[in-house]
């Protein structure tokens, strides 16, 4: 199977991790492991069906048939090595313009903050966009790594979803629903944290 051309043909470079289009070099058996890793897709939509390498092509084209929507790797600075995923999956510059992101880092990276430094990427490079104002998604409130990540970065809890999502073991669960502006980001990257993970980024096109 082939790819489709990347929607974003950029690198996404930061301290400790960069953002690639994902390639064929990625998808391989470490990758769909990690899709049929109970532990790492208990959030994901995956978790409903045994992945294989076609789903995994299926996907990534299907998302690069949106407009604007993208699939990236997270590559670790120091080894080069993929640990994870980034997608991009709405980009709705009209009226007041959000988008949405999610991501996927694997099992033996979790605790190393990588999904920070990804997302307060992802987040800068959005809303570097003149029409995208407003970031938004929903997470289970079992996630709370998750949650407390968009809470460190700046987004605002809007709302629940009750009894929303099936968890893969049968838990019905909420469905947090966050939003961050970009008035609000602006404010938040004058955190310490924030200029931080920032110092280093720099996005530059692929050839």
């Amino acid at each position: 199977m082939n790819l489709l051309q990347p929607n974003r043909n950029i690198e996404i470079k930061g301290s400790r991790v960069t953002l690639k289009p994902i390639s064929q070099n990625e998808i391989n058996n470490t990758y769909l492991s990690w899709l049929n890793d109970p532990e790492i897709n208990k959030y994901l939509e995956v978790r409903y069906k045994k992945q294989t390498i076609a789903d995994i092509y299926n996907y990534i084209n299907n998302l690069r048939s949106i407009n604007g929507a993208e699939l990236f790797a997270i590559f670790e600075n120091i080894t080069s090595s993929h640990i994870g995923n980034l997608s991009i999956t709405h980009f709705n510059p009209n009226n007041n313009g959000y988008a949405i992101y999610g991501i996927m880092i694997g099992e033996k990276c979790k605790n190393l903050g990588y999904a920070v430094d990804a997302e307060i990427m992802i987040v800068e490079y959005l809303f570097g966009f003149q029409k995208i104002n407003r970031l938004e998604g929903g997470v289970f409130s079992k996630n709370k790594s998750a949650w407390l990540i968009l809470e460190l970065i700046g987004f605002k809890k809007e709302g629940v979803l009750r009894k929303r999502g099936v968890l893969s073991d049968g838990t019905i669960d909420d469905v947090f629903i966050y939003g961050l502006l970009k008035e609000e980001w602006n404010k938040s990257k004058k955190k310490r944290i924030i200029e931080y993970f920032l110092k280093n980024y720099e996005v530059r096109k692929l050839k």
